[in-house]
């Protein structure tokens, strides 16, 4: 009965996954049918008075998703996108939309600052943007393919930021930035994940 009560409480979440006639809650699903498995289930019955157990929900789904998006960003790292172009793919199907596109961020943000540290600034992103067009060249063919609804939104929402990660990295390397306290990097948005 709760449950259609959900959208109205929590932005992502329409429905969960309950087991044992709704005592034991196991995941969440979106909107658009993705599924997310909760890190530890929920008993209701250990504290049924609903403020309680729709607190566990909220908190369950903040530490899953932390985990996923710990996860998805060590993946994400090992892979080398032109020598392992099925592998980068299963990593985005692997993942849900907003972890994909959050350690795309993450990742990007990372190197960027990494070639920014570097004595080369600005001429070392040369490498940052060859693999940022090396990305959007493989998800523009992806997309192309015959995929699910859901699918094929993850990739266009990666190209779309995709392409914005390649315009801010062409930027840096035109107005030849050499640090990560310089104005042209520090006005862009920027994402950090400190897992501590």
């Amino acid at each position: 009965m709760v449950q259609r009560h959900f959208p109205k409480m929590f932005a992502g979440i329409t429905s969960t996954n309950f087991e044992k006639e709704g005592d034991q809650l196991n995941g969440m699903y979106s909107r658009e049918g993705e599924y997310v498995k909760f890190s530890n289930h929920i008993l209701v019955s250990e504290d049924p008075t609903i403020y309680v157990w729709l607190a566990k929900i909220e908190t369950a789904m903040q530490i899953s998703l932390a985990h996923q998006l710990l996860h998805s960003i060590e993946e994400m790292s090992r892979i080398d996108i032109q020598e392992q172009p099925g592998d980068f793919n299963q990593w985005i199907e692997k993942f849900p939309a907003q972890i994909d596109l959050l350690s795309m961020q993450v990742f990007w943000s990372n190197k960027v600052e990494e070639c920014l540290n570097t004595s080369a600034g600005a001429r070392s992103l040369v490498h940052v943007e060859k693999r940022t067009i090396a990305i959007l060249e493989m998800l523009a063919e992806r997309v192309l393919t015959d995929l699910a609804k859901d699918i094929r939104q993850k990739y266009e929402q990666l190209i779309t930021d995709m392409v914005h990660q390649r315009e801010v990295t062409r930027q840096l390397i035109n107005e030849q930035i050499q640090s990560i306290d310089e104005f042209a990097w520090l006005y862009h948005m920027r994402f950090y994940f400190n897992h501590r």
